[in-house]
């Protein structure tokens, strides 16, 4: 992200074709970057990405390069398919609302969050001055969901990290009472689930409920919506 706002295109696309190929679903990283016409450095994450891919066939032959490749997405689906996650969207729903939901319900969670925040890119032209500022809090916010989109270890909803720092940041520089203690109930439900301070039944209920998918979600939400609210402060 800072090499793409340095426009120091080729390292920038080296570095995002490389977390892609280790974490294939950061591959959602790449919208922002189409819809702000990042082309030099879209091209080289395609470039990047078919050197990566094929580098392996330089020890082991091209067959040997395909059966590897092969052996890597059956055991990323097979990963993927041992953690039933409570926090994703689609299980959270399914947990709330409608039990019965088929599996590719997860898809069409995907597009409805997709195609909204498409139109709204791609309508929406933010001053010169604010696009970076932009690209930055979307980056973050896609980085933070991905965790919600796709079944996967707890450990990656850290990937929220960069969004609470910026709610930090805000809520100490506008003393918001309300905001303030919305934050912290978001926080405990956030990381609260312990089972040294609830116990393991509870720790495991709590686990269950997906709370941490939830919190995750408006924790994402509460950043966006003091994004926007310093953004038009600002523009007054």
């Amino acid at each position: 992200l800072l090499f793409i706002l340095q426009k120091r295109t080729i390292l920038s696309g080296i570095l995002i074709a490389l977390v892609i190929i280790t974490k294939p679903f950061f591959i959602l990283l790449l919208i922002p970057i189409i819809i702000r016409r990042y082309f030099k450095t879209l091209y080289t994450v395609g470039l990047s990405l078919i050197v990566f891919i094929i580098a392996p066939a330089l020890l082991f032959g091209i067959n040997g390069d395909i059966e590897l490749h092969k052996q890597w997405l059956n055991a990323m689906l097979q990963h993927a398919d041992s953690f039933p996650s409570p926090n994703t969207i689609d299980s959270l729903v399914r947990h709330y609302f409608f039990p019965a939901l088929s599996d590719n319900f997860q898809y069409i969670v995907m597009l409805a969050l997709l195609i909204p925040y498409l139109i709204f890119s791609i309508k929406s032209k933010p001053r010169e001055k604010q696009q970076a500022s932009t690209l930055v809090i979307e980056w973050f916010a896609l980085i933070a969901i991905l965790p919600s989109l796709f079944r996967t270890d707890v450990e990656h909803f850290l990937m929220t990290l960069p969004i609470i720092l910026f709610i930090l940041i805000y809520l100490s520089s506008h003393k918001n009472i309300l905001l303030i203690i919305s934050f912290i109930v978001l926080v405990v439900l956030y990381t609260g689930n312990s089972s040294d301070l609830l116990g393991k039944n509870l720790s495991q209920i709590v686990y269950n409920m997906g709370l941490l998918g939830i919190s995750n979600l408006l924790i994402i939400a509460m950043g966006l919506y003091l994004y926007r609210s310093e953004e038009r402060r600002v523009g007054r």
